[in-house]
């Protein structure tokens, strides 16, 4: 099996999600159209919520082991632990991966679409047109 990985800091400034973005786009891995989709609003969400409450670099973890894609964020924050039941950027994450988290000091978050250990079937690789996720769930079927 090979595993891919990508680390990079990431500038603290607003170009960072865009930064962010764009490197999950290109990263190899076998997600489909609309996964990919998700993987990217989902690192969008994390990284800008790494910027606003965060401090010192943002570290943007990229890994597929053969199925799908685990994407991590870190950065320091400042000592005071985060309430995550109301915010917002996690809620869409956690609507748009298969799994997520965030460390006890919330200094890194993470989550995870696709490692299910099964590709995106080829419908909805094919698909690229919102029928994926219906795909998946065998809706329609």
């Amino acid at each position: 099996m090979i595993v891919r990985v990508t680390l990079v800091d990431l500038p603290r400034d607003r170009r960072a999600a865009c930064h962010a973005r764009s490197l999950v786009d290109r990263f190899e891995c076998d997600l489909g159209p609309d996964r990919r989709g998700d993987a990217i609003m989902a690192v969008s969400e994390l990284v800008t919520d790494a910027y606003f409450h965060g401090e010192g670099r943002i570290r943007l973890r990229l890994e597929s082991a053969g199925h799908g894609l685990r994407a991590e964020i870190e950065s320091a924050r400042d000592g005071v632990p985060r309430d995550t039941g109301g915010d917002t950027r996690l809620g869409i994450v956690r609507s748009l991966s298969d799994e997520s988290g965030v460390d006890a000091a919330g200094a890194l978050t993470w989550f995870e679409i696709g490692t299910n250990g099964r590709p995106d079937p080829p419908s909805a690789v094919q698909a690229g047109n919102g029928d994926a996720r219906a795909a998946r769930a065998g809706v329609g079927r």
